[in-house]
């Protein structure tokens, strides 16, 4: 089949190189529709439970297109005419975010945040500060507002902090229709005009700010990436001596780029950009299965071919291994869809085809172009690569000793039974406060962790109540509301509740001439009703849906976590569903609560999604990447040689990211499917090198030369391509102040050196010790796909 493909390929080679430089001008056609953007909702995992009742019920509780800004008087209290003009100007100014939802803004100088009150004969509430009449200037007026913060359910903690000091203001955006760097912008420039203010500090929070945040970067990302491209272009020219190897398979880079965005252009796709480091790692790929190409052609020129007839040699030579190594990472990447994320599954898609394109835009067009190249003698001797080389010098000795191999075994076991017991641990989701994409002192978990500390707390889990009699203010479903609220308060990883239960017995205690003993639950349902009635006099239209709708047929009631790590939120979780079986069977409301709205919960959904889909997608991978093996080696025993690696790789990363406490994510799990799918490429070339050698008329005792051999020659192209690899995203640590590209660096690095040792000691040790028939029978039979 190679034979035929080449006559093809070499029959006009200016027809074949011109009809796939047409394609790729179709294909860059659909390259400026591409876009990389993050949109919320291709985050979260579809027809999981917790994510149908957020969509069902963002609009009127609240999503998480929101942004919050922290004002914090650093001079005193809150009680400060300054100060509290201040916080005034910026919540009229959050009006002027972009695609805000004006009836969603809510601070304790907006209409929103009410209290109830009586005049002698009419209960109703007004706002805390009555935007109309302006802040309080005088220490009367002050003090009243003092007492009203106190004296108002809900917002002491929520709106106000703990220690009067700092307020809150929030605004929500309309759901996927947000320009989430424009509206960071234009909050910066809110919380900048605030701080103008003597003694006023701002502090932003919301997915918005955390997203503009990340944007912030993309400039510092995009020279980083670039240099990362300079370095492995450079290492390559100085190990090969060739800028003819580098001309090109920067050609194949650029052809596959194209290839790749096209599709998602025209798909009318987007990307996150968090993921922009997975194309990197694919042109990484087509530098890799380019630079084997180039040296095994320098290879063939010194053996004294001339440039076409090299050309041809080495297009049969490398197009299977080539063809096996792509084939079997492209089902890998395609296995990414597993998980039932929109952006996993246009990740899958995109990088999936992406990697086939290579098939054709390195495999093919590597060996036309060079043949097209002047003859130059000698190459291979000035190269630098197929020279003499120590290292692989030694790992040929170790593969051929008997002793050496057990004392690798032993190693090998002892990490890999390490690694095994360390993965089980591997975090899921984020495993600490804050954000996990950015450090610790970064401005925005800062931000965290003040709102955690002064306020009941930044990450929300909120649960919904419907009625079936269609009326929440019935008392059974009151007093459900109210015991579960008590139940969950008495969790040590719950900082509080609000819900419209809370705000009843202040109204029935005014309603009884504010006797005290009357602050408490309604006792009938006609109580229940008249009191929410009452709360709702004077209030505008929209006032009160942050707690219920209109019909009065579902309320909302919401927990503040102390934090949003996962295993505060795991925990939390399970008691508030343990409280929910609890309380439906004790108020006969059965199915009444609903969990699917806030951070929290949708964090989780998101969780139990990528745990899922993580370990599917290993399973699956493993399995098609030894049938691929089988199928073209026609040996159990070959396929199981060349998977170990690929095995143990997948142990090591999930036990580093336990010691590094890095989460598995949508964001890493892409990472760690395209890094560890580099290792079958590398061992397939070694595995298709060795048969070659060892030749068709092998036996047991020729394998351990043809080892020797092969790592001499394929073994020093693996080594070329996996230590720049190592270099060229390891500088990533160092130099990023992302925290998620500077960590996806280092892991990467170790991803490619442990890939490195799987290829270059792991299989030949494998081969010496079980696999010599396996390889002496298939070299007699003509290699790989050779029947």
């Amino acid at each position: 089949m190679t034979d035929f493909l080449c006559r093809i390929l070499f029959f006009n080679r200016y027809l074949t190189l011109g009809l796939i430089f047409l394609a790729t001008a179709v294909w860059g056609m659909g390259v400026p529709g591409a876009s990389f953007q993050t949109i919320f909702e291709d985050l979260l995992p579809r027809g999981h439970g917790i994510v149908e009742n957020y969509l069902g019920y963002r609009a009127q509780y609240g999503n998480q297109d929101s942004v919050q800004l922290i004002l914090e008087n650093e001079h005193g209290s809150i009680y400060a005419p300054p100060f509290l003009r201040a916080v005034d100007a910026a919540t009229r100014a959050f009006e002027t975010l972009p695609a805000v939802n004006k009836e969603r803004i809510t601070s304790v100088t907006s209409r929103k945040v009410r209290i109830a009150h009586t005049d002698g004969s009419t209960i109703y509430s007004d706002p805390l500060i009555d935007p109309d009449r302006g802040v309080p200037e005088t220490g009367p007026a002050l003090q009243e507002l003092k007492e009203r913060v106190m004296a108002a359910p809900g917002v002491l903690g929520q709106w106000v902090s703990w220690d009067q000091t700092a307020v809150l203001i929030d605004g929500a955006l309309v759901p996927g229709a947000s320009d989430y760097v424009a509206v960071f912008e234009r909050l910066r420039q809110i919380a900048e005009a605030a701080e103008q203010t003597p003694g006023v500090s701002a502090k932003m929070l919301g997915r918005p700010v955390l997203t503009g945040w990340v944007y912030s970067f993309q400039s510092q990302i995009g020279w980083i990436l670039l240099l990362s491209l300079v370095i492995v272009l450079g290492m390559v020219a100085l190990y090969s001596r060739s800028i003819t190897l580098v001309g090109l398979a920067s050609l194949a880079a650029m052809l596959s780029i194209v290839w790749g965005l096209g599709l998602l252009g025209y798909l009318g796709g987007n990307l996150d950009p968090l993921v922009l480091v997975v194309p990197i790692l694919l042109v990484a790929r087509a530098l890799s299965h380019s630079v084997q190409m180039g040296l095994r052609y320098q290879e063939l020129q010194a053996s004294g071919l001339q440039r076409i007839a090299a050309g041809r040699e080495l297009f049969k030579r490398q197009f299977v291994p080539g063809a096996l190594g792509i084939v079997s990472d492209a089902l890998g990447l395609f296995l990414i869809a597993i998980a039932d994320i929109p952006i996993m599954q246009k990740l899958a898609l995109f990088v999936g085809f992406w990697t086939i394109s290579m098939l054709i835009n390195v495999m093919m067009v590597f060996p036309l172009m060079i043949s097209f190249m002047p003859q130059r003698g000698g190459s291979a001797s000035k190269s630098r690569v197929l020279g003499r080389h120590p290292i692989l010098d030694g790992l040929g000795r170790l593969a051929i000793s008997r002793r050496s191999r057990w004392v690798t075994w032993a190693c090998a076991l002892t990490l890999t039974a390490a690694c095994v017991g360390l993965s089980t641990n591997v975090p899921m989701g984020n495993p600490q406060s804050g954000t996990p994409l950015l450090w610790p002192d970064a401005p925005y978990n800062e931000a965290v962790a003040f709102y955690n500390a002064r306020f009941l707390g930044a990450d929300q889990l909120t649960v919904v109540l419907e009625a079936a009699s269609g009326d929440v203010r019935n008392l059974r479903y009151v007093e459900a509301a109210s015991a579960l609220q008590a139940r969950m308060d008495a969790e040590t990883l719950v900082a509080g509740s609000v819900s419209f239960v809370d705000l009843l017995p202040q109204v029935r205690r005014i309603f009884w001439g504010n006797y005290p003993k009357a602050e408490v639950l309604p006792v009938s349902d006609q109580e229940s009703g008249a009191y929410t009635q009452m709360l709702q006099n004077g209030a505008n239209p929209g006032d009160f849906d942050r707690y219920f709708d209109r019909q009065y047929r579902h309320a909302s009631i919401t927990f503040f976590l102390k934090d949003a790590s996962t295993p505060t939120v795991d925990a939390v979780l399970q008691a508030l569903r343990q409280a929910i079986d609890r309380v439906e069977r004790d108020y006969d409301v059965e199915g009444a609560f609903q969990i699917g709205l806030g951070s929290a919960s949708l964090q989780a959904a998101v969780n139990d999604e990528v745990h899922f889909s993580h370990s599917a997608t290993f399973i699956c991978g493993v399995l098609l990447m030894t049938l691929t093996c089988l199928f073209a080696y026609r040996s159990m025993t070959l396929s199981v040689i060349l998977v170990v690696p690929l095995v143990l790789t997948n142990f090591v990363v999930l036990a580093t990211m336990t010691l590094m406490n890095i989460g598995l994510d949508v964001n890493t799990l892409p990472i760690i499917a395209v890094g560890m799918g580099v290792g079958i490429d590398y061992g397939i070339y070694l595995m298709s090198r060795i048969i070659e050698e060892a030749g068709p008329d092998a036996t047991l005792a020729d394998v351990g030369p043809a080892v020797v051999r092969s790592l001499k020659t394929t073994g020093s192209a693996i080594w070329l391509t996996a230590t720049t690899m190592v270099f060229s995203v390891g500088v990533w640590y160092f130099l990023s102040d992302l925290r998620f590209q500077a960590e996806m660096g280092l892991l990467l690095a170790l991803i490619m050196l442990v890939n490195l040792v799987g290829a270059l000691v792991l299989v030949p040790v494998q081969v010496m010790t079980f696999g010599r028939r396996s390889v002496a029978v298939r070299a007699a039979a003509g290699g790989a796909l050779a029947h």
